[in-house]
């Protein structure tokens, strides 16, 4: 019977730890790997079909449209003839007023204790933005 090595097996018992050197190898092996799988997948798709492009119609452009050149509109009548919500209304207004395509002017019928008019009147503008004569 050979002699016992008992580093060896005290060695054994610890198990095996990876060097420094084995971790690189191994993660090495491992970046060529997902590289090489990256590049199959990449032969294997076939190509993606054209994205067609849907018409984009804003808040502006339906509240706009919902309304007469000439008249005049408060906010809750543009609410109902456009169906759209109150704060998209609201903000749709701004938007509107900023690029030109409204105007403006305080509702001489408002009264501020529980009046059913709008304080504010709006007006659609032609596409000049100058207003419309009827």
């Amino acid at each position: 019977m050979p002699p016992i090595d008992w580093e060896l097996l005290a060695a054994e018992r610890r198990g095996y730890r990876h060097t420094p050197a084995t971790i690189k190898k191994f993660t090495e092996t491992k970046k060529r790997n997902l590289a090489a799988k990256r590049k199959a997948r990449a032969k294997e798709k076939p190509p993606r079909p054209p994205v067609r492009k849907r018409l984009k119609i804003n808040s502006v452009d339906v509240m706009l449209g919902s309304m007469e050149q000439g008249a005049w509109y408060g906010r809750t009548d543009m609410q109902h003839m456009s169906g759209l919500k109150r704060g998209t209304v609201a903000t749709a207004i701004l938007r509107a007023e900023s690029l030109g395509l409204l105007r403006r002017i305080k509702n001489p019928e408002w009264e501020r204790q529980g009046g059913a008019e709008c304080e504010f009147l709006y007006q659609k503008l032609s596409d000049l933005g100058a207003p419309v004569e009827k």
